[in-house]
Protein backbone atom coordinates (compact mmCIF):
# COMPACT_ATOMS: atom_id res chain seq x y z
CA UNK A 1 0.00 0.00 0.00
CA UNK A 2 2.54 2.41 0.78
CA UNK A 3 4.05 1.72 -2.20
CA UNK A 4 1.40 2.31 -4.60
CA UNK A 5 0.71 5.51 -2.58
CA UNK A 6 4.21 6.65 -2.73
CA UNK A 7 4.38 5.83 -6.78
CA UNK A 8 0.58 7.79 -6.75
CA UNK A 9 2.14 11.01 -5.14
CA UNK A 10 5.42 11.06 -7.41
CA UNK A 11 3.20 11.01 -10.45
CA UNK A 12 1.23 14.02 -9.07
CA UNK A 13 4.36 16.12 -8.35
CA UNK A 14 5.79 15.59 -11.45
CA UNK A 15 2.65 16.63 -13.29
CA UNK A 16 2.75 19.67 -11.29
CA UNK A 17 6.53 20.40 -12.13
CA UNK A 18 7.34 22.92 -14.97
CA UNK A 19 7.71 21.71 -18.28
CA UNK A 20 11.40 21.55 -19.47
CA UNK A 21 12.64 23.36 -21.56
CA UNK A 22 12.90 22.32 -25.77
CA UNK A 23 16.46 20.30 -26.15
CA UNK A 24 17.93 22.53 -28.60
CA UNK A 25 20.98 20.70 -30.53
CA UNK A 26 24.56 21.07 -29.00
CA UNK A 27 23.08 22.67 -26.13
CA UNK A 28 22.83 21.09 -22.42
CA UNK A 29 19.05 20.91 -21.45
CA UNK A 30 19.01 23.30 -18.67
CA UNK A 31 17.49 26.13 -16.83
CA UNK A 32 20.62 28.30 -16.61
CA UNK A 33 23.65 28.32 -18.22
CA UNK A 34 27.35 29.31 -17.30
CA UNK A 35 28.30 33.01 -19.36
CA UNK A 36 31.00 32.06 -22.31
CA UNK A 37 34.00 34.06 -22.55
CA UNK A 38 33.32 34.63 -25.70
CA UNK A 39 30.04 34.51 -28.23
CA UNK A 40 29.93 34.47 -32.04
CA UNK A 41 26.59 34.73 -33.35
CA UNK A 42 25.02 35.93 -36.86
CA UNK A 43 26.80 33.17 -38.75
CA UNK A 44 26.90 30.61 -41.35
CA UNK A 45 28.36 27.65 -39.72
CA UNK A 46 29.31 24.43 -40.59
CA UNK A 47 29.63 22.00 -38.24
CA UNK A 48 31.46 19.19 -40.03
CA UNK A 49 28.82 17.05 -37.34
CA UNK A 50 26.38 14.98 -39.34
CA UNK A 51 23.61 14.93 -36.33
CA UNK A 52 23.88 18.84 -36.94
CA UNK A 53 25.52 20.22 -40.10
CA UNK A 54 24.30 23.78 -39.38
CA UNK A 55 24.11 26.38 -36.57
CA UNK A 56 24.23 30.03 -36.40
CA UNK A 57 26.13 31.10 -33.23
CA UNK A 58 28.73 29.39 -30.91
CA UNK A 59 29.92 29.83 -27.37
CA UNK A 60 33.10 29.66 -25.61
CA UNK A 61 34.96 28.80 -22.84
CA UNK A 62 37.90 28.18 -21.36
CA UNK A 63 39.10 27.02 -24.86
CA UNK A 64 36.23 24.70 -25.50
CA UNK A 65 32.28 24.96 -27.50
CA UNK A 66 29.75 25.11 -24.65
CA UNK A 67 27.11 25.93 -27.19
CA UNK A 68 26.78 25.48 -30.66
CA UNK A 69 23.42 26.61 -31.78
CA UNK A 70 21.11 28.85 -33.02
CA UNK A 71 20.89 33.10 -32.31
CA UNK A 72 17.89 32.98 -30.38
CA UNK A 73 19.08 30.47 -27.89
CA UNK A 74 22.80 31.54 -27.51
CA UNK A 75 21.46 35.08 -25.70
CA UNK A 76 21.21 32.33 -22.66
CA UNK A 77 25.34 32.20 -22.65
CA UNK A 78 25.89 36.01 -22.74
CA UNK A 79 27.03 37.46 -19.30
CA UNK A 80 27.80 40.95 -18.02
CA UNK A 81 31.96 40.34 -19.32
CA UNK A 82 31.61 37.93 -22.73
CA UNK A 83 32.51 39.81 -25.80
CA UNK A 84 30.13 39.36 -28.46
CA UNK A 85 31.05 39.25 -32.12
CA UNK A 86 28.94 39.28 -34.79
CA UNK A 87 30.22 37.42 -37.56
CA UNK A 88 27.82 39.15 -40.02
CA UNK A 89 26.60 36.12 -42.05
CA UNK A 90 30.26 34.96 -42.89
CA UNK A 91 31.22 31.50 -43.58
CA UNK A 92 32.45 29.77 -40.19
CA UNK A 93 34.23 25.99 -40.11
CA UNK A 94 36.31 23.54 -38.41
CA UNK A 95 40.30 24.43 -38.30
CA UNK A 96 42.06 22.13 -41.18
CA UNK A 97 44.04 19.39 -40.71
CA UNK A 98 47.19 18.84 -43.26
CA UNK A 99 48.31 15.31 -42.45
CA UNK A 100 51.68 15.57 -44.52
CA UNK A 101 53.66 18.41 -44.19
CA UNK A 102 57.30 19.88 -43.71
CA UNK A 103 56.65 23.24 -42.88
CA UNK A 104 59.28 23.21 -40.52
CA UNK A 105 62.18 22.42 -42.72
CA UNK A 106 61.03 24.96 -45.31
CA UNK A 107 60.45 27.50 -42.82
CA UNK A 108 63.56 26.93 -41.66
CA UNK A 109 65.19 27.57 -44.45
CA UNK A 110 63.56 30.29 -45.17
CA UNK A 111 64.77 31.93 -41.61
CA UNK A 112 68.45 30.25 -41.88
CA UNK A 113 70.86 32.65 -44.10
CA UNK A 114 73.00 29.26 -45.20
CA UNK A 115 70.54 28.05 -47.44
CA UNK A 116 68.44 29.27 -50.19
CA UNK A 117 64.69 27.96 -51.26
CA UNK A 118 64.72 28.49 -55.11
CA UNK A 119 61.67 31.23 -55.55
CA UNK A 120 59.32 30.13 -58.06
CA UNK A 121 60.29 32.85 -60.41
CA UNK A 122 63.65 30.59 -60.79
CA UNK A 123 61.93 27.30 -61.57
CA UNK A 124 61.09 28.19 -65.35
CA UNK A 125 64.08 26.38 -66.93
CA UNK A 126 67.30 25.07 -65.72
CA UNK A 127 69.22 27.96 -66.67
CA UNK A 128 67.02 30.27 -64.57
CA UNK A 129 67.92 27.76 -61.93
CA UNK A 130 71.69 28.17 -61.85
CA UNK A 131 71.29 31.54 -62.40
CA UNK A 132 69.42 32.15 -58.75
CA UNK A 133 71.95 30.20 -57.13
CA UNK A 134 74.99 31.86 -58.66
CA UNK A 135 73.37 34.67 -57.49
CA UNK A 136 72.96 33.44 -53.88
CA UNK A 137 77.15 31.41 -53.61
CA UNK A 138 78.69 34.86 -54.66
CA UNK A 139 77.00 36.44 -52.53
CA UNK A 140 77.62 33.80 -49.66
CA UNK A 141 81.91 33.28 -49.74
CA UNK A 142 82.04 32.02 -46.63
CA UNK A 143 79.75 29.60 -47.06
CA UNK A 144 81.56 26.04 -47.37
CA UNK A 145 78.44 23.80 -48.74
CA UNK A 146 76.11 25.95 -50.74
CA UNK A 147 72.46 24.07 -49.96
CA UNK A 148 69.46 24.75 -51.94
CA UNK A 149 65.93 23.33 -51.92
CA UNK A 150 63.18 23.36 -54.83
CA UNK A 151 64.06 21.63 -58.02
CA UNK A 152 61.36 20.47 -59.89
CA UNK A 153 60.67 17.21 -60.14
CA UNK A 154 60.25 16.33 -63.83
CA UNK A 155 62.33 19.14 -64.72
CA UNK A 156 65.18 16.55 -66.13
CA UNK A 157 64.95 13.25 -67.64
CA UNK A 158 64.54 10.50 -64.73
CA UNK A 159 65.22 13.65 -62.45
CA UNK A 160 69.00 13.35 -63.22
CA UNK A 161 70.55 17.09 -62.98
CA UNK A 162 73.58 16.95 -64.51
CA UNK A 163 76.52 18.35 -62.90
CA UNK A 164 77.85 20.53 -65.67
CA UNK A 165 75.17 22.70 -65.10
CA UNK A 166 76.16 23.57 -61.30
CA UNK A 167 79.73 23.57 -62.43
CA UNK A 168 78.97 26.89 -63.66
CA UNK A 169 77.76 28.56 -59.88
CA UNK A 170 81.07 27.07 -58.23
CA UNK A 171 83.77 24.83 -58.66
CA UNK A 172 85.50 25.20 -55.39
CA UNK A 173 82.69 24.30 -53.06
CA UNK A 174 80.29 21.48 -53.44
CA UNK A 175 76.31 23.13 -54.56
CA UNK A 176 73.73 20.50 -53.72
CA UNK A 177 69.99 21.25 -54.74
CA UNK A 178 67.36 19.08 -53.07
CA UNK A 179 64.29 17.85 -55.44
CA UNK A 180 60.97 19.71 -54.46
CA UNK A 181 59.98 15.77 -53.89
CA UNK A 182 62.77 14.93 -51.40
CA UNK A 183 63.66 12.09 -53.32
CA UNK A 184 66.57 13.22 -55.67
CA UNK A 185 69.91 15.40 -54.65
CA UNK A 186 71.33 17.23 -57.58
CA UNK A 187 75.00 17.98 -56.79
CA UNK A 188 78.03 19.72 -58.96
CA UNK A 189 81.57 17.81 -59.38
CA UNK A 190 83.04 19.23 -56.41
CA UNK A 191 80.01 17.32 -54.26
CA UNK A 192 80.49 13.98 -55.99
CA UNK A 193 84.30 14.62 -54.98
CA UNK A 194 83.82 15.56 -51.51
CA UNK A 195 81.36 12.59 -51.01
CA UNK A 196 83.26 10.05 -52.86
CA UNK A 197 81.24 9.04 -55.60
CA UNK A 198 82.62 7.79 -58.56
CA UNK A 199 82.28 5.25 -61.56
CA UNK A 200 83.41 2.52 -58.77
CA UNK A 201 81.05 3.51 -56.47
CA UNK A 202 77.94 0.44 -56.12
CA UNK A 203 74.28 1.66 -56.38
CA UNK A 204 73.64 1.97 -52.22
CA UNK A 205 70.97 -1.10 -50.98
CA UNK A 206 67.78 0.96 -52.51
CA UNK A 207 69.63 3.71 -53.97
CA UNK A 208 70.51 4.56 -57.27
CA UNK A 209 73.20 7.10 -58.35
CA UNK A 210 72.06 8.63 -61.54
CA UNK A 211 74.92 8.07 -64.67
CA UNK A 212 75.38 9.21 -67.97
CA UNK A 213 74.28 7.20 -70.84
CA UNK A 214 76.03 4.35 -71.78
CA UNK A 215 78.57 4.79 -68.83
CA UNK A 216 79.05 4.13 -65.23
CA UNK A 217 80.54 8.04 -64.51
CA UNK A 218 78.11 10.01 -62.11
CA UNK A 219 76.24 12.16 -63.70
CA UNK A 220 75.60 14.33 -60.44
CA UNK A 221 72.43 13.39 -59.00
CA UNK A 222 71.61 10.67 -56.29
CA UNK A 223 68.33 9.45 -55.72
CA UNK A 224 66.96 7.48 -52.51
CA UNK A 225 69.00 6.27 -50.04
CA UNK A 226 71.93 7.54 -52.16
CA UNK A 227 71.11 10.82 -50.73
CA UNK A 228 73.20 10.23 -47.68
CA UNK A 229 76.41 10.22 -49.62
CA UNK A 230 75.34 14.16 -50.20
CA UNK A 231 73.55 14.61 -46.98
CA UNK A 232 76.65 14.04 -45.04
CA UNK A 233 78.46 16.97 -46.58
CA UNK A 234 75.37 19.54 -45.07
CA UNK A 235 75.57 20.73 -41.49
CA UNK A 236 72.62 20.32 -39.16
CA UNK A 237 70.96 23.69 -38.07
CA UNK A 238 71.00 25.34 -35.02
CA UNK A 239 68.86 25.20 -32.40
CA UNK A 240 67.96 28.82 -32.57
CA UNK A 241 67.12 28.09 -36.17
CA UNK A 242 64.90 25.71 -35.42
CA UNK A 243 62.66 27.28 -33.40
CA UNK A 244 62.71 29.99 -35.71
CA UNK A 245 61.49 27.95 -38.33
CA UNK A 246 58.95 26.37 -36.35
CA UNK A 247 57.72 30.52 -35.13
CA UNK A 248 57.54 31.28 -38.85
CA UNK A 249 55.94 27.77 -40.27
CA UNK A 250 53.15 28.45 -37.13
CA UNK A 251 52.21 31.92 -38.51
CA UNK A 252 52.14 30.59 -42.27
CA UNK A 253 49.30 27.62 -41.55
CA UNK A 254 47.20 29.41 -39.47
CA UNK A 255 46.98 32.51 -42.03
CA UNK A 256 45.63 29.28 -44.43
CA UNK A 257 43.20 28.20 -41.84
CA UNK A 258 45.28 24.90 -40.54
CA UNK A 259 45.42 24.08 -37.06
CA UNK A 260 46.96 20.72 -37.17
CA UNK A 261 49.88 19.28 -38.52
CA UNK A 262 51.82 15.70 -39.34
CA UNK A 263 55.26 16.80 -39.70
CA UNK A 264 56.79 14.24 -41.96
CA UNK A 265 59.60 13.23 -40.63
CA UNK A 266 61.78 15.16 -37.86
CA UNK A 267 64.77 14.48 -35.63
CA UNK A 268 65.18 14.17 -31.56
CA UNK A 269 65.96 17.68 -31.33
CA UNK A 270 63.09 19.58 -33.21
CA UNK A 271 60.51 17.44 -31.08
CA UNK A 272 62.69 18.81 -27.56
CA UNK A 273 62.39 22.25 -29.31
CA UNK A 274 58.65 22.24 -30.18
CA UNK A 275 57.32 20.55 -27.12
CA UNK A 276 59.45 23.34 -25.62
CA UNK A 277 57.65 26.20 -27.93
CA UNK A 278 54.24 24.65 -26.91
CA UNK A 279 54.98 24.68 -22.65
CA UNK A 280 55.76 28.38 -23.84
CA UNK A 281 52.65 29.18 -25.57
CA UNK A 282 54.61 29.71 -28.39
CA UNK A 283 52.91 26.82 -30.58
CA UNK A 284 49.54 27.78 -32.24
CA UNK A 285 48.52 24.71 -34.04
CA UNK A 286 48.37 21.14 -32.90
CA UNK A 287 51.55 18.99 -34.41
CA UNK A 288 52.03 15.19 -35.27
CA UNK A 289 55.62 14.59 -35.21
CA UNK A 290 56.74 11.94 -37.23
CA UNK A 291 60.51 10.52 -36.62
CA UNK A 292 62.79 10.10 -39.87
CA UNK A 293 62.90 6.42 -39.58
CA UNK A 294 65.51 4.44 -42.50
CA UNK A 295 65.32 7.94 -44.60
CA UNK A 296 67.91 9.02 -46.24
CA UNK A 297 68.22 12.27 -44.11
CA UNK A 298 69.29 9.80 -41.12
CA UNK A 299 72.62 9.33 -43.15
CA UNK A 300 73.64 12.86 -41.97
CA UNK A 301 73.12 11.65 -38.43
CA UNK A 302 75.75 8.32 -38.83
CA UNK A 303 72.78 5.94 -39.14
CA UNK A 304 72.57 5.39 -35.24
CA UNK A 305 69.57 3.33 -35.80
CA UNK A 306 69.63 1.61 -32.39
CA UNK A 307 69.68 5.65 -30.52
CA UNK A 308 66.79 6.63 -33.08
CA UNK A 309 64.91 3.70 -32.00
CA UNK A 310 65.21 4.53 -28.20
CA UNK A 311 64.19 8.37 -29.29
CA UNK A 312 61.38 7.28 -30.81
CA UNK A 313 60.01 4.39 -28.22
CA UNK A 314 60.84 7.29 -25.09
CA UNK A 315 58.79 10.11 -27.23
CA UNK A 316 56.01 10.24 -25.88
CA UNK A 317 57.70 11.49 -22.42
CA UNK A 318 57.73 14.84 -25.03
CA UNK A 319 54.21 15.07 -25.98
CA UNK A 320 52.23 18.04 -24.70
CA UNK A 321 48.69 19.21 -25.13
CA UNK A 322 49.65 20.43 -28.68
CA UNK A 323 52.69 17.92 -29.71
CA UNK A 324 52.37 14.51 -30.21
CA UNK A 325 54.39 11.78 -31.09
CA UNK A 326 55.17 8.25 -30.91
CA UNK A 327 55.19 8.34 -34.92
CA UNK A 328 57.29 7.87 -37.51
CA UNK A 329 58.31 8.48 -41.34
CA UNK A 330 58.79 5.31 -43.21
CA UNK A 331 59.65 5.20 -46.85
CA UNK A 332 58.01 1.88 -49.31
CA UNK A 333 59.16 3.10 -52.35
CA UNK A 334 60.70 5.73 -54.17
CA UNK A 335 58.97 8.29 -56.60
CA UNK A 336 57.36 8.05 -60.43
CA UNK A 337 59.88 10.43 -62.18
CA UNK A 338 63.14 8.36 -61.34
CA UNK A 339 61.30 5.05 -61.65
CA UNK A 340 61.92 3.96 -58.12
CA UNK A 341 57.97 3.83 -56.79
CA UNK A 342 57.36 0.33 -56.81
CA UNK A 343 54.18 -1.11 -58.86
CA UNK A 344 52.73 -4.34 -59.16
CA UNK A 345 53.28 -4.32 -63.16
CA UNK A 346 55.85 -3.53 -65.41
CA UNK A 347 56.30 0.41 -66.12
CA UNK A 348 55.39 1.42 -69.76
CA UNK A 349 57.72 0.14 -72.84
CA UNK A 350 60.46 -1.34 -69.85
CA UNK A 351 59.93 -4.78 -69.73
CA UNK A 352 60.98 -6.50 -66.12
CA UNK A 353 61.33 -3.30 -64.32
CA UNK A 354 58.75 -2.53 -61.26
CA UNK A 355 60.81 0.04 -59.48
CA UNK A 356 61.70 -1.34 -56.22
CA UNK A 357 60.86 -1.50 -52.29
CA UNK A 358 62.91 0.53 -50.14
CA UNK A 359 63.92 -2.40 -47.98
CA UNK A 360 63.71 -6.70 -48.32
CA UNK A 361 60.15 -7.71 -47.68
CA UNK A 362 61.28 -9.42 -44.92
CA UNK A 363 62.98 -6.68 -42.97
CA UNK A 364 59.99 -4.54 -43.84
CA UNK A 365 57.46 -7.26 -42.20
CA UNK A 366 59.81 -7.75 -39.37
CA UNK A 367 60.01 -3.72 -38.69
CA UNK A 368 56.04 -3.16 -39.26
CA UNK A 369 55.64 -5.62 -36.64
CA UNK A 370 57.78 -4.08 -33.90
CA UNK A 371 56.64 -1.15 -34.30
CA UNK A 372 52.60 -2.22 -34.14
CA UNK A 373 53.54 -4.29 -31.16
CA UNK A 374 55.35 -0.98 -29.42
CA UNK A 375 52.13 1.52 -29.95
CA UNK A 376 54.22 3.06 -32.72
CA UNK A 377 52.30 4.66 -35.38
CA UNK A 378 53.71 4.05 -38.92
CA UNK A 379 53.34 6.67 -41.81
CA UNK A 380 54.42 5.46 -44.68
CA UNK A 381 55.25 6.84 -48.23
CA UNK A 382 53.83 4.91 -50.62
CA UNK A 383 53.72 5.49 -54.51
CA UNK A 384 53.08 2.25 -56.82
CA UNK A 385 50.64 0.42 -56.18
CA UNK A 386 53.01 -2.23 -55.61
CA UNK A 387 53.92 -0.44 -52.14
CA UNK A 388 50.86 -0.04 -51.30
CA UNK A 389 49.96 -3.26 -51.16
CA UNK A 390 53.42 -4.44 -49.35
CA UNK A 391 52.35 -2.14 -46.54
CA UNK A 392 48.79 -3.42 -46.27
CA UNK A 393 50.33 -7.34 -45.71
CA UNK A 394 52.45 -5.74 -43.60
CA UNK A 395 50.27 -4.62 -41.42
CA UNK A 396 47.75 -6.85 -41.86
CA UNK A 397 50.75 -9.76 -40.79
CA UNK A 398 51.25 -7.33 -37.89
CA UNK A 399 47.83 -7.42 -36.64
CA UNK A 400 47.54 -10.94 -36.88
CA UNK A 401 50.88 -11.76 -34.45
CA UNK A 402 49.71 -8.50 -31.57
CA UNK A 403 45.97 -8.20 -32.49
CA UNK A 404 44.38 -4.76 -33.30
CA UNK A 405 45.55 -2.55 -30.99
CA UNK A 406 43.58 0.56 -31.96
CA UNK A 407 46.71 1.82 -34.11
CA UNK A 408 45.78 3.77 -37.53
CA UNK A 409 48.16 3.59 -39.27
CA UNK A 410 48.95 6.01 -42.18
CA UNK A 411 49.13 5.29 -46.18
CA UNK A 412 50.74 8.80 -47.74
CA UNK A 413 50.62 9.83 -51.05
CA UNK A 414 48.75 6.75 -52.72
CA UNK A 415 48.88 7.30 -56.08
CA UNK A 416 48.52 4.11 -57.19
CA UNK A 417 46.00 1.59 -54.98
CA UNK A 418 44.76 -1.69 -56.75
CA UNK A 419 41.55 -1.69 -56.66
CA UNK A 420 41.35 -5.21 -55.18
CA UNK A 421 43.36 -3.72 -52.05
CA UNK A 422 41.12 -0.48 -51.01
CA UNK A 423 38.81 -2.11 -48.94
CA UNK A 424 41.71 -3.34 -46.89
CA UNK A 425 42.14 0.21 -45.56
CA UNK A 426 39.30 0.44 -43.33
CA UNK A 427 39.39 -3.60 -42.60
CA UNK A 428 42.76 -2.93 -40.76
CA UNK A 429 41.62 0.54 -39.17
CA UNK A 430 44.11 2.51 -41.44
CA UNK A 431 44.03 5.82 -42.88
CA UNK A 432 44.66 7.16 -46.10
CA UNK A 433 46.00 10.75 -47.49
CA UNK A 434 46.28 11.41 -51.28
CA UNK A 435 48.40 14.79 -51.52
CA UNK A 436 45.07 16.59 -53.66
CA UNK A 437 46.95 19.02 -55.00
CA UNK A 438 48.74 17.37 -57.82
CA UNK A 439 45.39 15.41 -58.94
CA UNK A 440 45.13 17.42 -61.88
CA UNK A 441 47.08 18.15 -64.96
CA UNK A 442 50.84 19.21 -64.22
CA UNK A 443 53.59 19.67 -66.53
CA UNK A 444 55.43 16.68 -65.08
CA UNK A 445 52.38 14.29 -65.18
CA UNK A 446 53.51 13.48 -69.00
CA UNK A 447 56.74 12.10 -67.58
CA UNK A 448 54.28 10.02 -65.49
CA UNK A 449 52.23 8.96 -68.65
CA UNK A 450 54.92 7.89 -70.40
CA UNK A 451 56.19 5.66 -67.05
CA UNK A 452 52.46 4.11 -66.90
CA UNK A 453 50.45 4.43 -69.97
CA UNK A 454 47.47 6.69 -69.75
CA UNK A 455 45.22 3.64 -68.11
CA UNK A 456 47.22 4.05 -65.03
CA UNK A 457 47.76 7.37 -65.69
CA UNK A 458 44.11 8.48 -65.23
CA UNK A 459 43.86 5.88 -61.98
CA UNK A 460 46.45 8.28 -59.96
CA UNK A 461 45.16 9.58 -56.55
CA UNK A 462 42.05 7.35 -56.56
CA UNK A 463 39.86 9.77 -54.10
CA UNK A 464 36.17 8.11 -55.25
CA UNK A 465 37.39 4.86 -54.71
CA UNK A 466 39.10 4.70 -51.91
CA UNK A 467 36.00 6.59 -50.65
CA UNK A 468 33.62 4.18 -52.13
CA UNK A 469 35.62 1.28 -50.41
CA UNK A 470 35.12 2.63 -47.34
CA UNK A 471 38.54 4.49 -46.80
CA UNK A 472 39.68 7.32 -44.04
CA UNK A 473 40.68 9.48 -46.40
CA UNK A 474 42.37 12.75 -45.22
CA UNK A 475 43.47 16.16 -46.89
CA UNK A 476 47.49 16.40 -46.97
CA UNK A 477 49.53 18.84 -49.34
CA UNK A 478 53.30 17.04 -49.01
CA UNK A 479 54.19 21.03 -48.84
CA UNK A 480 56.20 22.18 -50.71
CA UNK A 481 56.03 19.53 -53.10
CA UNK A 482 52.31 20.41 -53.07
CA UNK A 483 50.65 23.55 -52.50
CA UNK A 484 49.45 23.74 -48.86
CA UNK A 485 46.78 26.49 -49.35
CA UNK A 486 43.60 24.19 -48.51
CA UNK A 487 41.41 25.66 -50.82
CA UNK A 488 43.64 25.23 -53.78
CA UNK A 489 43.55 21.48 -52.33
CA UNK A 490 39.82 21.12 -52.52
CA UNK A 491 38.84 22.92 -55.21
CA UNK A 492 41.40 19.80 -57.15
CA UNK A 493 39.93 17.22 -55.69
CA UNK A 494 36.19 17.91 -56.32
CA UNK A 495 36.99 19.25 -60.08
CA UNK A 496 40.25 16.84 -60.68
CA UNK A 497 41.67 20.41 -62.73
CA UNK A 498 44.79 22.17 -62.18
CA UNK A 499 43.81 24.90 -59.77
CA UNK A 500 46.34 27.60 -61.10
CA UNK A 501 44.38 26.99 -64.52
CA UNK A 502 48.01 26.06 -65.67
CA UNK A 503 47.11 22.75 -68.11
CA UNK A 504 44.05 22.48 -69.68
CA UNK A 505 41.49 19.21 -69.11
CA UNK A 506 40.95 16.97 -65.90
CA UNK A 507 43.13 14.30 -64.56
CA UNK A 508 40.64 11.12 -63.21
CA UNK A 509 37.63 12.73 -63.96
CA UNK A 510 36.08 9.87 -62.13
CA UNK A 511 37.62 10.15 -59.07
CA UNK A 512 36.77 13.61 -58.07
CA UNK A 513 34.97 13.79 -54.62
CA UNK A 514 32.37 15.80 -53.33
CA UNK A 515 32.95 19.34 -51.74
CA UNK A 516 31.66 18.08 -48.29
CA UNK A 517 33.54 15.07 -48.88
CA UNK A 518 36.68 17.14 -49.21
CA UNK A 519 36.05 19.10 -46.32
CA UNK A 520 35.44 15.90 -43.93
CA UNK A 521 38.65 14.79 -45.53
CA UNK A 522 40.41 18.36 -44.72
CA UNK A 523 38.82 18.62 -40.84
CA UNK A 524 36.73 15.59 -39.05
CA UNK A 525 38.92 12.98 -40.89
CA UNK A 526 42.37 14.54 -40.75
CA UNK A 527 41.51 14.45 -36.87
CA UNK A 528 40.92 11.27 -36.65
CA UNK A 529 44.28 10.07 -38.22
CA UNK A 530 45.68 12.12 -35.52
CA UNK A 531 43.76 10.48 -33.05
CA UNK A 532 42.18 13.57 -31.78
CA UNK A 533 38.46 13.54 -33.28
CA UNK A 534 37.03 13.92 -29.67
CA UNK A 535 39.14 17.30 -29.45
CA UNK A 536 38.44 19.46 -32.86
CA UNK A 537 38.03 18.60 -36.40
CA UNK A 538 33.61 19.26 -36.00
CA UNK A 539 32.20 21.77 -34.33
CA UNK A 540 30.74 19.99 -31.27
CA UNK A 541 29.97 21.05 -27.76
CA UNK A 542 32.87 20.09 -25.56
CA UNK A 543 34.93 20.26 -28.03
CA UNK A 544 37.87 22.62 -28.84
CA UNK A 545 37.19 26.07 -29.83
CA UNK A 546 39.41 25.76 -32.74
CA UNK A 547 37.46 27.19 -36.38
CA UNK A 548 37.89 29.44 -39.21
CA UNK A 549 36.23 32.49 -40.81
CA UNK A 550 36.10 32.63 -43.99
CA UNK A 551 35.68 35.09 -46.51
CA UNK A 552 33.23 33.95 -48.57
CA UNK A 553 30.88 30.57 -48.32
CA UNK A 554 32.32 27.50 -50.57
CA UNK A 555 28.82 26.23 -50.90
CA UNK A 556 27.52 29.51 -52.98
CA UNK A 557 30.81 29.95 -55.09
CA UNK A 558 30.63 27.95 -58.76
CA UNK A 559 33.67 25.18 -58.13
CA UNK A 560 36.29 26.17 -59.71
CA UNK A 561 36.53 29.36 -57.59
CA UNK A 562 37.48 27.50 -54.45
CA UNK A 563 40.71 28.45 -54.74
CA UNK A 564 40.28 31.99 -54.11
CA UNK A 565 38.74 31.80 -50.70
CA UNK A 566 40.69 33.85 -47.97
CA UNK A 567 40.59 33.19 -44.47
CA UNK A 568 39.36 36.48 -42.39
CA UNK A 569 40.39 34.92 -39.17
CA UNK A 570 41.92 31.53 -37.77
CA UNK A 571 40.73 30.59 -33.63
CA UNK A 572 42.92 27.77 -32.11
CA UNK A 573 41.68 26.78 -28.58
CA UNK A 574 39.62 29.47 -28.66
CA UNK A 575 42.56 32.58 -28.93
CA UNK A 576 42.74 34.36 -32.29
CA UNK A 577 46.14 33.45 -33.87
CA UNK A 578 45.35 35.12 -37.26
CA UNK A 579 43.19 38.18 -38.84
CA UNK A 580 43.45 38.45 -42.13
CA UNK A 581 45.01 42.00 -42.87
CA UNK A 582 43.40 43.95 -45.94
Amino acid sequence: MKTKLAVLLGTLLLGCSPKPAARVPGVPAQETVEAATAVYKNGKIYTVDSAHPWAEAVAVKDGRLIAVTTDKEIGRYIGESTKVIDLKGRFVMPGINDLHHHGGDVSLTAVDPARLALPESALETPETIVAAIKVFADAHPELKVIFVEGYPDGMFEGNNGPKELLDQVDKRRPVLVLALGGHSIWGNSVALKVAEVTAKTRDPLYGVIGRKKDSDEPNGTLHESAMGLYWRLVDMPSTENIKAGYVHHTKRINSLGITAVRIAGITQDVLEIVSSMDKEGELNAYHSLAFHWRTSYIAQMAQDYDKIKKQILNSKSFETENVASMALKYYADGAPASKTAYLLKDYENDPGNRGKLQMEEKTFDEEFQFWNKNGVTIMTHVVGDGASRAVLDAVEAAQKSDGDNGLRHHLSHSVMVDPADRPRLAQLGMVVDLSPAVAAPMAFHSAYKHHFGTERHEQFFPGRGLIDAGAKLMVASDFPVGPDNPWMNIETWTTRMNAMGEEPGKLGAANAITLEEALEAATLSGAYGLYMEEEFGSLEVGKRATFLVLDRNPFEIPPADLSEIQVEQTYFNGRLVHERQN
